[in-house]
């Protein structure tokens, strides 16, 4: 059944999970949280909430449930996750973030995330991933943070929808993402889009908002309306992009387009791209900003569509 928690101050520590899960050809249930303050820290651990159908090999399997939560603030730290997954014919369910303050800080563990994936590389009728929506005021994705929707099978990634008021990825050195992907080389599995709506956007230091593709399936759009942009890679780099990154395949997915809207862009050491890298096409970039400034720093700054196949 499903899993309903009403609290002022919630905190799952060092493993701490509130889970619902099916094995079978049942439907596990569905996660409704509501608090005043959520922390999820994993201290190292995996912690949090979390929906998955498990059954690898029954058609039919039953579908993840869905996540909602609703507070004033959600810290997921050093490995707490909120999370819904497939690994076989169900689907993942959708997660519904309605959170004035989130903040996702990895602290460099690379598991500290909302996500919805599909697992499944093998059935041919495997399950989808769901889409992740988030409403709120500011979203901060720090250090290997991510909210990502992926799948590694036939089954398309979700969706990644985010309306907040400001949002700051910054990677520190190392990643910080808001990406769909599709993995798998020989499986048809398209990536989601990924769509921001807001005041302030602001990417910086190894951080990337994109959609992407490894294989047949095709990279998500990407679509961005926000006021204030900055991409800034601060002496590395920061993207925002929908790429095809296979090399290999003659049927390989393509990119898709990224459509940018907003009052001020401003790139410094970083790009907005769509590219593939083989038989897959590049998506067009569309822009609607009144006030663009793009300046290397003596890195490079790249507003481009390309194709970087040689063969």
């Amino acid at each position: 059944g499903s899993i309903t928690v009403t609290a002022r101050s919630l905190s799952l520590l060092n493993g701490g999970q509130i889970a619902s899960n099916t094995y079978g050809a049942g439907n596990s249930g569905n996660l409704n949280i509501h608090a005043d303050k959520i922390l999820l820290d994993g201290q190292g651990n995996t912690t949090g909430f979390s929906v998955s159908s498990y059954n690898k090999t029954m058609v039919g399997a039953g579908d993840a449930g869905s996540i909602s939560v609703t507070a004033k603030s959600l810290n997921l730290l050093n490995g707490g996750r909120v999370s819904s997954n497939t690994y076989g014919t169900g689907d993942a369910g959708n997660i519904d973030i309605k959170v004035e303050d989130v903040l996702i800080d990895d602290k460099g563990n690379s598991s500290t995330s909302i996500r919805s994936n599909s697992y499944n590389e093998t059935l041919t009728q495997a399950g989808h991933a769901g889409t992740v929506s988030m409403t709120g005021d500011s979203l901060t994705v720090l250090n290997n943070g991510a909210v990502s929707s992926s799948t590694w099978g036939v089954g398309n990634s979700g969706n990644i929808n985010i309306e907040m008021s400001k949002v700051l990825v910054d990677g520190q050195g190392n990643n910080a993402l808001i990406r769909t992907k599709a993995y798998t080389l020989t499986q048809a599995g398209n990536a989601g889009t990924v769509s921001i709506t807001g005041d302030s956007l602001t990417v910086l230091n190894h951080g990337e908002i994109g959609s992407n593709t490894w294989g047949i399936g095709n990279a998500g759009n990407v679509k961005i309306n926000v006021s204030k942009i900055l991409v800034d890679g601060q002496g590395d780099s920061a993207w925002i992009a929908s790429n095809s990154e296979n090399k290999i395949l003659t049927q390989a997915g393509d990119a898709g387009v990224v459509d940018i809207t907003g009052d001020s862009l401003t790139i410094n050491s970083g790009q907005i791209t769509s590219t593939t890298w083989g038989a897959g096409n590049a998506g067009n970039v569309v822009f609607n900003v009144t006030k663009v400034l793009v300046d290397g720093q003596s890195n490079g700054a790249w507003i481009a569509s390309t194709s970087n196949n040689l063969s």
